[in-house]
Parts: C-alpha cells; sequence; structure tokens
C-alpha cells in the first residue's frame, strides 16, 4: 500500500514536472514564434535591400560595360588573381581580332603579349625592385602592384598573328580594403605615330646626310679654312634646322646681333646686344630706340655711311663706328652684317653681328704709347723735381724786388709797369704751382695740413680775388653758406681755396654772360666729422656729355678749340680731383652746351667735439626787421633772402624797381612797413639808380634807408648813388659778414661806421689823371658825322691817347689792316658800310671788295692782329635789344650818345689790356680853358646846356665851334625831314633824325636831342608822327637862334676860329718839332726805329688838318718806302717852318 502510495507520489511528482516542462516548452514555443516572425521580417527586409544593391549593381554593371565597349580603339583587359581575363571590351576585340567570349574566363594575356617583351620588363622590374618573379603572370601581376602611371611599350600579337606597338599601362584592381582582385591592362594602338616617326626619322637622316654632303663639298672648295668653315656652316645649317637651337645661340651669343630698318628703327636685338649699350633687356633697347642714327651713332654720318654700303654692296664688312651708351658713355663698335631683301628686290632690314672692340682698339693704343708715356712721365717727373727750387728762387726775387720797387717813390707810370709785372709774376707762379702742385700729386709727395680755419674767411678772400674781374666781364658771382654748415672747420682751408678758386676761375673764363653762384650745404655730420657739399654753378658755354667722363683728366680740355680761345693748362681740374680725393670727397660734373655747367664736390673736415656753432643775432632793435630785396637775377634774390631771414630778418624779394615801389607805397601807411631797402644797381627798366631816387622823392617813403649793390661800373655807380641819396654802397660778391655789419651799421644813430664799410669813392680834382693808364693808347675812331667826330677826339685826345679816324665802315676795314690799334670806337650808322657789317668783317677777316688794301696781308698776320681787338659800338639808340644786336655783331662793348665821358673811359679800362712797355712815355698837351668867364651868359644860349656841353669837351671855343657848325648844317633840316615823310622816304627821313639826334646830345642840346628820339620811336611805332615832328622842329629852330649869339662870342675870342686854325690851335710845334728831326734822321738811315718815331708824332697831328699828310707819310713807312716817307715829311717840316738839318739828303 505503502509503495503504491509511494509510486503514485512518484507518479504525481513526475506529472507535476511534464507539466512544468510542457508550460515551458510551451512559453519557448511562444518566444521561438515571435523570433522567427522577427527574423522573417528581417530576412524580407535584408532580401529587399540586397535586391535594390543588385539593381544598382546591375546598373553600374551595364554602365561600365557600355563605357568598356564604348572605348572602340582602346583595348581595355582585366583579369582575376589567378590571370584569367574576366573583361574584355571591345577595343580590345577590334585590336587582337579575338571575341570577348573566345577569351573571357579561358584565357591569359600571355595570348597576346610576346615573351620576349616580358622577358625584357621583367629584367628591368628585378633590377628596381627585388628578386625576379618567374611566370609571365606573376610578372605582370608585380608590375601592377607597382601603380605606376608611366606608359610603356609593348607589343601586342593579333590572333592572326600580326604583331603591332602600343602603349600599355598596367595597374592592380583592389578591393575596398586593399585586397588585390586583379589587375587592369589599357592599351593604345602606336602603329601610325610609328610609322610617322619612322618616316620623321629617315627624312632627318636624309637631311642631315646632304648637310653633311654640302659641307663636305664647301670644305673641299675652300681648304684654307676648313676647320673655321666647316664648323660655321654646320651651326649655320643647325641654326637653320632648329628654332630652338637658334634662339639658344641669339640668346647667349657673347656679341650684339641686330635687324635694323634702312630707316635706322632698331627690330629685334639679343641680350648682348643690350647689355652692350647699357640696356637692362632686348625689349628696353627696342622700346627706347627709335633711330639708330640720331640716337646711337656719335657721327651719324656713319650710319649713313653704313646704309650707303648696305644698299651698294649688300653687306658691310669690319665696319666701325662709334656709339652712345644709355648712361652718355661712348664705346668703339664692329659691325659685320647684311641686306635682306623681298622678292620684288626692296630692301626690308639689315641684320648682322655687333662687337664692342673698345677694349681692343684702347689695348692697342696703350700698348703704343706705354713705352714712350712711361719715359715721358720719368723724365717730366725727374725734370721738376730738379727744376722746382730753380724755378721758385727767382720767380721768389721778381716777386718780392717788386714789393719793395714799388713801395719807393716813383712816377705814377712806373709804378703802373711793376705793379703790371707783379701780376704777371703772380700768374706765372701760379702756372708753375700747378704744374709743381701736379708732380707732387703724382710722386704722392703732397700732403694735407690740418688746422682750424672759417669757412667765411675762404669765401671772403674768393670774392675779393674775383671782385674785379666779374665787374670787368660784366656778370655776377653769389656765394651762398647753409646755416647748419660749422662756420669754423678743422683741415687744409689753402688746399680748399684752391680747389674753390680754380673751379670758379673755369666758371668765369667760360661765362661771357648771367652769373657764377658758389653754395656750401652741410652733407653728413658725425660726431667730430662733417662732409660739405660745394656747388659750384655758371651760366657760361656748357660742356657736350661726350667730354664730360675726360673732363678731370690730366692736360685735357672739353675742345681743343677752348684751349685756343680761352687758354690753360688742362691741369687744373686734374689737381681739383687729386685735392677733392685726398679730403676723403668726390667730384663730379652736369651739364650742356649753351645751359652752363654745375660741378660738384664734396669733402671731409674735422670739427671740434665742444664745438657749439655761433649764430649771428643782429642787435635787439632791429631784430626782426622788414626788409625788401630787389635784384632782377632769381638766383641772387633767392641766396640774399636765405641769408637775411637766417639773421632774423623778415624778407621780401621782387625782380623790379616798378614792383618795388608799388609794394612800398602799400605798405608805407599800414602797420608793417619796410624798414630796409636794398637794391641791385643793374636791372632792366628802372634801374637802381632810378628806384633809389624815386622812394626818396616820395614822402611817404623818403626816410627809408635804401643799400645799394652793384658788381658793375663801381666808381661811376657810387657816385651816383651817393648823389641819389643812397645809405650805404656794396660791391659784389656781397659778403655775408659785411652785409651783416652794413645793415647794423646803416641803424647805428651814433654813425659810428667801419670808414672800410659801405663807403663812397669821392671823385679826384682833375678826373683825367684817374685814367692816365690810357695814355698813348691807339684808337681808331670810326664815325661819320664831323661834329660827333670832333666831340670825341677832343674828349680822347684830353686823356693823351692816340686817335685815328674813318667816315665809314670800308675805311675801318683799310685802316686796321693797315695799322695796329688798341682798339676801334664804332659808330652803328654810316653810309657805304655800317658799323655791324664792319664788325662782322673784322671778326670774320672778310675784307674782299675793299679798295687801298695792303697787298701783302696773308689770314694768319690778320687773325693774330684783329682776333680780339676790342670793338665799342657808338650809338644815339637806346631801344631794348640794341646791346643784344651790338653783341650778336661781334662787338664788346657799347657807349651811349651822348658820349658819357667817365663812362667811355671805364670802358675803354675795361676792354683794352694795357702794356705799359709798348706804350710811348707821352704826357696829353692839356690846355684847356675851364674858366666860366665867357662873353656871354651860358644860360641864355637858347637851347643848349652849355654847362653840360663843357663837362664833356671841357673847351669852350672849340665846343662854341661845333655848335656853329652844327647849325650851318643841319639848319633846314627839319623842313627837309617833313618832306621825307611827306614823299614816303621814311628811311631817309631816320637817317637824318638819327644823325641830328647823335650830334645834338654830344652838344648838349637837351630838347632837341629828345625831341629826336621821341620822333624817331614814333616812327618805329607809327604813331603821332606829326604831332612830334612839330615839336622836333621848333626844337631844331630853338638851337638855330643861338647862331647870332655865339658867332658874336667867336668873333671877339683869340685866336679866330676857322675851320684850319681851330683845329690847329693844340698843334705844340716845339713839342712835335725834335719828333719830326729825329723821324727825318731814322728814315734818313733806313733804320726801323722810324715806326715807334713815327707813332709818338701821330699822336699830336690826327686832330690837326693834317693828317692827312700824316697818313700818306705812315703808308709809306709802313711799305718800307723810307725815301719816299722822307720826302713827304720835308714837305710837312717846312709847312711848320722846320729845318730838318743839313745832314738830311732829300732825293729829287
Amino acid at each position: 500500500m505503502k509503495s503504491l502510495i509511494y509510486e503514485t507520489s512518484l507518479n504525481t511528482n513526475h506529472i507535476l514536472s511534464l507539466a512544468r516542462e510542457n508550460e515551458l516548452l510551451r512559453q519557448e514555443i511562444r518566444v521561438s514564434r515571435e523570433a522567427a516572425e522577427i527574423t522573417a521580417n528581417l530576412v524580407v527586409a535584408q532580401f529587399e535591400e540586397t535586391e535594390k544593391i543588385l539593381r544598382r549593381f546591375q546598373v553600374a554593371n551595364a554602365q561600365r560595360r557600355a563605357v568598356l565597349n564604348s572605348a572602340a580603339q582602346i583595348s581595355i583587359i582585366a583579369t582575376d588573381t589567378s590571370g584569367i581575363i574576366r573583361t574584355f571590351n571591345t577595343g580590345a576585340e577590334n585590336l587582337l581580332g579575338y571575341r570577348a567570349a573566345e577569351i573571357i574566363g579561358k584565357e591569359t594575356p600571355e595570348i597576346f603579349l610576346m615573351e620576349s617583351v616580358l622577358n625584357s620588363y621583367g629584367d628591368q622590374i628585378s633590377k628596381e625592385h627585388g628578386p625576379r618573379i618567374k611566370g609571365l603572370v606573376d610578372m605582370l601581376f608585380q608590375y601592377a602592384l607597382l601603380d605606376s602611371s608611366e606608359q610603356l611599350e609593348w607589343i601586342y600579337v593579333k590572333k592572326d598573328g600580326t604583331r603591332f606597338p602600343v602603349d600599355m599601362t598596367i595597374n592592380a584592381l583592389r578591393e575596398p580594403d586593399g585586397t588585390v582582385s586583379g589587375m587592369l591592362c589599357i592599351a593604345n594602338d602606336i602603329s601610325e605615330r610609328k610609322r610617322a616617326e619612322s618616316i620623321l626619322k629617315k627624312a632627318n637622316d636624309e637631311l642631315e646626310k646632304r648637310v653633311q654632303q654640302r659641307t663636305a663639298e664647301l670644305a673641299k672648295a675652300n681648304l684654307e679654312l676648313q676647320t673655321e668653315i666647316r664648323e660655321r656652316r654646320q651651326a649655320e645649317e643647325a641654326l637653320r634646322g632648329s628654332e630652338a637651337k637658334y634662339r639658344s645661340i641669339f640668346e647667349n651669343a657673347a656679341e650684339g646681333i641686330f635687324q635694323t630698318s634702312p630707316g635706322g628703327r632698331l627690330i629685334t636685338a639679343n641680350p648682348a646686344m643690350a647689355k652692350m649699350l647699357g640696356y637692362e633687356s632686348p625689349e628696353d633697347i627696342i622700346n627706347n630706340i627709335d633711330n639708330m642714327r640720331t640716337q646711337v651713332y656719335v657721327d651719324p654720318q656713319r650710319r649713313d655711311n653704313l646704309k650707303e654700303l648696305m644698299e651698294k654692296n649688300g653687306y658691310v664688312k669690319n665696319f666701325e663706328a662709334d656709339y652712345y651708351k644709355k648712361d652718355g658713355s661712348i664705346i668703339n663698335v664692329c659691325i659685320n652684317g647684311h641686306l635682306v631683301r623681298d622678292e620684288q628686290d626692296n630692301s626690308l632690314y639689315y641684320e648682322g653681328m655687333l662687337e664692342d672692340i673698345t677694349q681692343k682698339k684702347r689695348s692697342e693704343e696703350l700698348k703704343i704709347a706705354k713705352e714712350a708715356a712711361e719715359a715721358a712721365t720719368r723724365a717730366k717727373s725727374d725734370f721738376i723735381a730738379n727744376m722746382s727750387h730753380e724755378i721758385r728762387t727767382p720767380m721768389n726775387a721778381i716777386i718780392g724786388l717788386t714789393d719793395l720797387a714799388i713801395k719807393n717813390n716813383m712816377t705814377a707810370k712806373h709804378k703802373d709797369y711793376l705793379h703790371k709785372i707783379h701780376l704777371s709774376a703772380h700768374s706765372l707762379l701760379g702756372i708753375i704751382n700747378d704744374i709743381l702742385d701736379f708732380s707732387k700729386i703724382e710722386a704722392g709727395r703732397l700732403d694735407l695740413e690740418y688746422r682750424e680755419f672759417k669757412i667765411s674767411n675762404v669765401l671772403d678772400n674768393i670774392s675779393d680775388m674775383f671782385s674785379s674781374r666779374i665787374a670787368e666781364k660784366g656778370i655776377e658771382m653769389i656765394m651762398s653758406v647753409a646755416d647748419n654748415v660749422p662756420h669754423i672747420l678743422i683741415g687744409d682751408s689753402l688746399r680748399l681755396s684752391q680747389v674753390l678758386i680754380n673751379l670758379a676761375n673755369n666758371a668765369l673764363k667760360f661765362t661771357e654772360k648771367g652769373e657764377v653762384v658758389i653754395k656750401i650745404s652741410l652733407f653728413k655730420q658725425d660726431k667730430d666729422q662733417v662732409r660739405l657739399k660745394f656747388h659750384i654753378s655758371d651760366t657760361g658755354i656748357g660742356i657736350h656729355r661726350k667730354y664730360l667722363p675726360d673732363l678731370f683728366k690730366s692736360f685735357t680740355q672739353a675742345d681743343s678749340s677752348i684751349t685756343r680761345k680761352y687758354g690753360g693748362t688742362g691741369l687744373g681740374l686734374t689737381i681739383c680731383r687729386q685735392l677733392v680725393l685726398m679730403m676723403k670727397g668726390e667730384i663730379w660734373a652736369e651739364s650742356e652746351p649753351g645751359k652752363g655747367t654745375d660741378i660738384y664736390f664734396t669733402a671731409v673736415f674735422d670739427i671740434k667735439k665742444d664745438f657749439k656753432q655761433n649764430t649771428r643775432i643782429p642787435p635787439l632793435k632791429i631784430r626782426g626787421l622788414r626788409i625788401m630785396i630787389i635784384d632782377n637775377n632769381e638766383t641772387a634774390r633767392e641766396i640774399y633772402t636765405e641769408i637775411l631771414n637766417s639773421l632774423t630778418y623778415r624778407v621780401t624779394p621782387l625782380g623790379s624797381g616798378q614792383e618795388a615801389l608799388k609794394e612800398l607805397k602799400k605798405e608805407s601807411r599800414g602797420m608793417d612797413p619796410y624798414k630796409l631797402v636794398i637794391t641791385d644797381w643793374r636791372m632792366p627798366g628802372m634801374d637802381g639808380i632810378e628806384t633809389l631816387k624815386a622812394i626818396k622823392k616820395d614822402p611817404d617813403l623818403g626816410d627809408i634807408p635804401v643799400i645799394m649793390m652793384t658788381a658793375f661800373g663801381r666808381e661811376e655807380i657810387m657816385l651816383k648813388a651817393q648823389e641819389a641819396g643812397a645809405n650805404a654802397f656794396l660791391i659784389k660778391p656781397v659778403k655775408q659778414s659785411l652785409l651783416f655789419d652794413t645793415i647794423i651799421n646803416t641803424f647805428d644813430n651814433a654813425g659810428n661806421q667801419d670808414p672800410a664799410l659801405n663807403h663812397f669813392l669821392q671823385p679826384e680834382e682833375n678826373s683825367l689823371e684817374q685814367h692816365r693808364q690810357l695814355q698813348g693808347v691807339r684808337i681808331l675812331l670810326v664815325e661819320d658825322n664831323i661834329i660827333n667826330q670832333q666831340v670825341a677826339l677832343e674828349i680822347l685826345q684830353q686823356a693823351g691817347i692816340i686817335v685815328e679816324t674813318a667816315d665809314n665802315g670800308k675805311q675801318a676795314l683799310t685802316a686796321v689792316c693797315s695799322s695796329p690799334y688798341d682798339a676801334l670806337l664804332m659808330d652803328v650808322q654810316m653810309p657805304e658800310m655800317d658799323g655791324y657789317e664792319a664788325t662782322r668783317r673784322i671778326r670774320n677777316l672778310d675784307f674782299k671788295n675793299i679798295a687801298d688794301m695792303p697787298g701783302d696781308l696773308s689770314t694768319k698776320t690778320l687773325d693774330h692782329k684783329l682776333k680780339n681787338i676790342p670793338i665799342i659800338a657808338m650809338t644815339a639808340h637806346a631801344m631794348k635789344g640794341d646791346m643784344e644786336k651790338c653783341i650778336d655783331a661781334g662787338m664788346n662793348d657799347y657807349v651811349t650818345k651822348p658820349i658819357n665821358t667817365e663812362l667811355l673811359f671805364s670802358i675803354l679800362e675795361k676792354w683794352i689790356k694795357i702794356k705799359p712797355d709798348t706804350k710811348p712815355d707821352i704826357k696829353p698837351d692839356i690846355k684847356t680853358d675851364t674858366s666860366k668867364k665867357y662873353l656871354f651868359n651860358i644860360n641864355e644860349i637858347p637851347g643848349i646846356d652849355m654847362e653840360s656841353g663843357l663837362k664833356r669837351i671841357n673847351n669852350p671855343r672849340i665846343l662854341i665851334k661845333l655848335i656853329i657848325n652844327f647849325i650851318k648844317e643841319h639848319k633846314s633840316d627839319a623842313a627837309a625831314v617833313r618832306d621825307m615823310f611827306q614823299k614816303g622816304d621814311t628811311e631817309s627821313a631816320l637817317k637824318k633824325i638819327h644823325a641830328i639826334k647823335g650830334a645834338a646830345g654830344n652838344l648838349s642840346a637837351q630838347r632837341l636831342f629828345k625831341a629826336a628820339q621821341d620822333l624817331e620811336n614814333a616812327v618805329f611805332r607809327c604813331e603821332n608822327i606829326d604831332k612830334l615832328t612839330d615839336e622836333f622842329e621848333d626844337a631844331l629852330y630853338q638851337v638855330t637862334q643861338s647862331s647870332s649869339i655865339l658867332e658874336q662870342s667867336s668873333t671877339n675870342q683869340k685866336p679866330c676860329i676857322n675851320d684850319a686854325d681851330t683845329i690847329n690851335a693844340n698843334l705844340n710845334i716845339e713839342k712835335i718839332k725834335d719828333i719830326i728831326i729825329n723821324l727825318a734822321n731814322y728814315l734818313n738811315a733806313n733804320d726801323l726805329e722810324a715806326e715807334s718815331c713815327f707813332q709818338a708824332l701821330k699822336q699830336y697831328i690826327s686832330i690837326s688838318s693834317y693828317k692827312d699828310q700824316i697818313k700818306e707819310i705812315g703808308r709809306d713807312i709802313d711799305s718800307l718806302e723810307f725815301s719816299n716817307a722822307l720826302k713827304k715829311l720835308n714837305v710837312f717840316a717846312e709847312e711848320l717852318n722846320i729845318s730838318l738839318g743839313e745832314d738830311i739828303k732829300i732825293e729829287s
């Protein structure tokens, strides 16, 4: 029972266990079913996605196949990793002749590849990438794994066995994870290209064969030049055969290669030509040169010669010319070229090669000259070294003894001789010093001194040295020192002065009008040193740029004609350069012909370490003064303004007197009027004297102090300035220190001015004594008007001048060839030949068609006599441009009528080179009645300013006679002038008016002079002629009314005034008696001293009625016809009741 219960219990437990298991199984089934459903859904979804991918793959595959098949001429073959072909496109079918079905999945690339080619590339791969891979397919894979983009040339074999070349690229095919899945071979048939290359190679081979054949023929024909010609011809053939080779040669050639048009335009140029002429590139030279003839050829005629040879011969060979480089320097070139023509034989262009032979030519010249130059240099250095003491010792003795002699009591004439000897000795010593300095510099024996000096002292010395010379030349010298230049320097002031003096001297030498400017500025300053920049400029003749490179070389000048005209050793600039180099500087020049020259140099000087620049400050009471500068020279205005501004003054620069008066008037009643006027004298329009007078006359301006400046006509201008009321006078070039002191002294109320400053010259009692150096000077007076001639004769002979006369230009030409003169006074309007034409012909040595000319004259003789003879114009014109017209004709200077005696003498002294040792010791026989006790009241002579006339002529009897003669000659000329105007003969009327104007001026008929002048100007302007003719007629009538008074005076004065007696009144028989007897003895003995003796006699006779007889005697003496001269002298002596003596035998 128990066992049954137990068994039942077991079964029950078992059942329960099974039930639980069943439940669990049911749950698992439920879960599995749910999982199965989920899985089924995922499978469906994955299937759908797979289907989509498959469809895309199929589309892509179709596209790929389409692409592959579209490449009908390109073979695209792909394999798997075993080498079996899996892709074989249409291009592969077309190239190889296989169908894809025959190949794909069945064959490897070995079927269409040549084993020999594979082996060749296999060897290459093994060398570059490791051990040799066995097996053709493996080797292809090995190459494909390199992933090279390089195209290789392979040989494909068609199905029918035909071989053809291809360019093939082999690459590996990889899965996304990089695994290799096969290889891809892409190939292109290059058979056509190979055939073309073969044809081209064959053609090249044929061409080369022909070239070689032609070269051989040429070499055979030119055996003497085998190697050179062969290489050149081969090069030329290669050049024509290859543009690349030609360009290489063109670009890299050492010689210049060019093409130019026949007209001179540069078409092409290679780099060598551009470099040769100083340009950066061929483009640069082509763009900058429009015409080779005018821009490159130094002598344009050489380009014309080249063109002529080209057109005539078709080529030029070794054609030499001089070329300008871009920087202006000159090179020598050799040209080889030929002419290129078109089919119609027209000239197209010239082409050829250009070689720079400058160094070659210089080397040749140097080689020739080297030994001679070295020998000459040695000899020169030895000679100068040995002669230095011997030269200086006598020169120092001459200068020293002359100094001592001048200090002793002696006549003025002897003192003048010694003074000129002294100047000449100094001039000679200067030349000797230049030579010795140059020798020392060359030998390295010239040392610089280092001492303190003031830069202002250097300029002041230069100012003093050149002041008289610039006055003589009529130019200005202006000096300026910048404010920041230290006024005390340490260095060699002597050598600095030497450089500045030399450069200033050159500037003055080559400048005939305008200015010379010296400027000093600070270039650079350190603690204890300064580098100064010096600038010397002029307005002279200038220098052509081709001469600038040689400007500072030894014994050279810009042009040989300069040496002939201006002189000089050619050492000055060389010495300057060497001295500048010694002063650690450099020197250079800039210039253009006709535009002056600028020379710059720098120099280094020491300064004290504790140096402080001292600035000159004027006294407080005039500090900041308002000053007006009047000067027509713009440079002078600028520099004086800078100087005065630096002294605290406020400056207004103006260029004319008219502007100045307007400005002064405008500011005179304002709060800040001008306190000082500084004016130049020589200005166009209103000069300084006129401006000064206008200021002093104006009640609002009269108290303003005026300082006058001038570089010209000092004594005369000083006197005029003083009379006009100037407060001070300064001589140009104005020293800065003197300008500073003069302004202070002008406002010094105490009146304790330094007598050395701004003093005025006082006239001497006898003004003729001031000009005694003119005694014995020989002048030819060329004047057609007898009255003007007599006035000039009287003025000149009172100063002891020997005067001969000519009535017109033709007579002047005869006279200058027959006798020596120191100067000519030339009227400009004369019959037969005027003064302008006569002057031009004298300067040009043109004496054709002139009667009475000496037959034995040579051009050389005339050139020696007349090259530098001063010719001074005498004109009654006072119109703008008259002076320029005179200068253009070749005259040196001019004086206006009425003649100003002092001005005439000053001009003669300016131009005549006095030679004391050649002038006879003759004093003028001046018997002048300066008494004012006339038989009439000089204020009662109508139309004549007798007092003024006597100042000019200084002899009342002669003046009276001249006025009487004038009235007789011209009393009816007013009616004649009016009649000429009515007939339309304006030219004749002008000549008569001009003659009356000149004579009236000299006779001090002031109203008539002005009326004639106004009428003359009116005729030129064609206005108010009738009105001014009436005034001219009235003025002339007024002068004629003085005739009765003067004739009565003439009658009552002794001796009587008649034509012969008046002129001979001054003939001193006692003085000339001994001279005539001495002359007769010289002529009788055929002694050449007769010439000197005759010249002494002529000065006493030239004004007398015997002057024609004396001229005849002079012609015979010049021709050495002494016997004829003696006969005529005897006749002359008998007329004067002079006996020649018994020893004189006169031939019958």
